[in-house]
């Protein structure tokens, strides 16, 4: 958290959090893995495999509500960096709990600007699930894609 804290606090112009509010939001499905996996190509096949293995882990461990699915975090974060409205952002601002005894780590959002503080952060707080897996299909669905760049 305290790495954290101090880039939010490093007066960036320019920051982004996509946090588990939009992550959860873009959920992929193991009908869509299959997909990926069928379209024959290394990088489909090895992203497939990769969330299938998430799927199993959350189905087992802490189910979406939406069986058969889970969420792929750093992949929604890059599918921003390629097409930004894959989620919708607000500016708010952000920071980052270092010092409480039961929310060390948390990240702390104003969205009703109850602060005062200036907002900081471009924080995303929805996702386009069917954008987001249209991008991976077809990166993915690249012959010059290489599993080993996945």
């Amino acid at each position: 958290p305290e790495a954290a804290g101090i880039v939010f606090r490093a007066g960036f112009t320019k920051l982004v959090l996509v946090p588990l509010d939009a992550t959860h939001q873009a959920l992929v499905s193991l009908t869509q893995t299959r997909a990926l996996r069928a379209l024959g190509t290394p990088a489909g096949t090895a992203a497939a495999d990769i969330i299938d293995y998430r799927i199993n882990g959350y189905q087992t461990n802490q189910p979406t509500g939406v069986p058969e699915t889970a969420p792929v975090h750093d992949a929604l974060c890059i599918a921003y960096l390629v097409r930004p409205e894959v989620v919708s952002l607000r500016r708010v601002n952000c920071v980052i709990e270092t010092k409480g005894e039961y929310t060390l780590g948390r990240t702390c959002v104003d969205h009703e600007f109850r602060t005062k503080r200036e907002p900081n952060c471009d924080v995303a707080l929805g996702a386009d699930r069917e954008l987001f897996v249209r991008l991976m299909t077809e990166t993915f669905a690249q012959p010059h894609v290489s599993a080993n760049k996945v």
